[in-house]
């Protein structure tokens, strides 16, 4: 009963065709399944909900193998006047950007937060990713900051985007810690 009352809402705030969808077991079996048939998916952190707790959430990040979004409770509607983005070079951090692509589209301002490169480990070698000029190819408006190096990004990537008074974090899921 509630998929039409779900679907108009999501059009309304320009989801293109949305689908409400009901599954039983577990909550990241069923998203790991059905995230195949979609290009992002929207994650609530809800204190109410035994599936949206940290842990939980991580859980169905990592095993889906797609972009999430993952709002506070409350969530009403996406401002994207900047956006901050942590870089590090990894597969992890391009997935990330490629996800992110249509928000970035429409960001005002868009601070990319360059870490240290992670390497690969040998004998994989791979190309360094291009990252400005897939910036400027995608015409995104830019602003590069390089972050220090130290043991743990964490506290430097949230400083950064509270600096910028970021709308949105996008990153990849990578280091100890992934959630």
């Amino acid at each position: 009963k509630a998929a039409p009352l779900f679907e108009a809402w999501a059009e309304s705030t320009g989801a293109v065709f949305p689908r409400w969808l009901v599954a039983r077991g577990h909550v990241g079996d069923a998203l790991r399944f059905t995230s195949n048939w979609h290009d992002l998916l929207v994650l609530a952190r809800d204190a109410d909900e035994m599936w949206s707790g940290p842990s939980a959430l991580a859980s169905i990040i990592l095993h889906t193998d797609l972009p999430c979004l993952v709002v506070p409770p409350g969530y009403q509607a996406l401002a994207l006047d900047c956006v901050v983005v942590a870089w590090n070079g990894s597969i992890e951090a391009i997935r990330a950007l490629h996800g992110a692509l249509p928000l970035l589209r429409r960001a005002k301002r868009i601070v990319l937060l360059t870490g240290t490169r992670k390497t690969m480990l040998p004998p994989v070698r791979v190309p360094e990713f291009a990252l400005e000029q897939w910036c400027r190819r995608h015409e995104l408006p830019v602003e590069f900051e390089v972050l220090d190096d130290t043991a743990d990004q964490g506290a430097p990537i949230l400083a950064a985007a509270h600096a910028a008074d970021a709308d949105l974090l996008v990153m990849g899921a990578y280091g100890h810690t992934r959630f």
